[in-house]
């Protein structure tokens, strides 16, 4: 299991995207080791919807 969350120097937690976690990175290394489990956020997202395409774009690369 992944737990998803983004985090900046300025504004500490954070909407997924909107920090400084650099997610081309983090889904080469998810590519690279073969991951296929399950991911997981918690956080203040508007909406399940809007986590899980935020969760497509950052992690599958997937256009919104």
């Amino acid at each position: 299991k992944l737990d998803v969350k983004d985090w900046g120097r300025k504004n500490g937690f954070c909407r997924l995207g909107e920090g400084d976690v650099d997610w081309d990175k983090v889904r080469e290394a998810l590519q690279e080791a073969g991951f296929s489990g399950w991911a997981t956020r918690e956080g203040r997202d508007k909406s399940l919807e809007d986590t899980s395409s935020l969760i497509d774009q950052l992690l599958i690369g997937k256009e919104g």
